[in-house]
């Protein structure tokens, strides 16, 4: 079946909570996905909340997927297995792990629905074999890769395992170091840092002038994004050709009217590249 054209193309979008996971799945989105780290100034997302999401996509007829963090230490593995018990107890339909030692524990909970983030760095067939067996059932291609590359590696997989990045800024990295912190938060051996991720945003500005939009979560780690925003909605005829059939968009942090107003589109347009009306 490698290489086949998908038979579906659907659109899953990244959120930042409960006024997000409903505007987009209202705009027609197939799968809504909650979780992850929790930016500044917003904390973690509750237990209710994620059973108002979980509600909200059920009504429209989406998914719920609940993502993990991409650092996940020792001493905090057992609050993500809880986190993700909890998650799948009040509704949650699959996860995206972004954490390797979180995927087998996943695959328990919703066997078959559990997607591998980007992060993972799966780049061939042979990568992908390793995780499958971990019980991964799907994964997203690294933006890195780019377009040409990752149609190539589709083409090798059966219709369906390969996911792709789609819409959104992409993460450049993750650090324990935070340059807000070393140049505005006064943290020495006497002082606590003043949190100056809390009065944001803040941005890293390079030698030629482009702006990187850095967020700052709650266990004190630094996210850097980058300067330019990606948008491959006039590639998804080919996507979906090359087997591919479900495009992600990452719009954590953006407001609600944006998050309707893209998911639509992306949906509109992945309904044309199926040869369907656009409405």
């Amino acid at each position: 079946a490698a290489g086949l054209p998908a038979a579906r193309l659907e659109a899953a979008v990244r959120v930042s909570g409960v006024e997000g996971a409903t505007a987009a799945a209202a705009a027609g989105a197939a799968l809504i996905c909650i979780g992850g780290e929790a930016f500044v100034p917003k904390g973690p997302l509750g237990v209710s909340e994620i059973e108002d999401a979980a509600r909200a996509a059920h009504k429209c007829g989406a998914k719920l997927y609940y993502a993990t963090s991409r650092i996940v230490h020792d001493r905090e593995m057992n609050a993500a297995r809880e986190g993700l018990r909890r998650a799948a107890d009040v509704g949650a339909d699959g996860f995206l792990i972004a954490n390797l030692g979180l995927v087998n524990f996943a695959a328990q909970l919703t066997p078959g629905a559990v997607v591998a983030d980007w992060s993972l760095s799966v780049e061939d067939p042979f990568g992908w074999s390793l995780l499958s067996t971990m019980g991964a059932a799907r994964f997203i291609v690294p933006p890195w890769l780019g377009l040409d590359r990752a149609c190539v590696l589709a083409e090798r997989l059966a219709p369906g395992i390969p996911e792709l990045f789609a819409f959104g800024r992409v993460e450049l990295g993750v650090s324990e170091y935070c340059v807000v912190d070393g140049v505005l938060g006064g943290r020495s051996g006497r002082r606590a840092c003043s949190a100056p991720c809390m009065r944001g945003p803040f941005s890293l500005c390079d030698s030629v002038g482009h702006v990187y939009p850095t967020r700052c979560d709650r266990s004190c780690r630094m996210h850097v994004f980058d300067c330019d925003e990606l948008d491959l909605i006039d590639s998804l005829p080919r996507l979906r050709r090359m087997g591919i059939d479900r495009v992600w968009l990452d719009l954590r942090g953006e407001p609600v009217s944006r998050v309707a107003h893209v998911s639509g589109e992306y949906v509109r347009a992945a309904c044309r590249a199926l040869g369907g009306p656009s409405s």
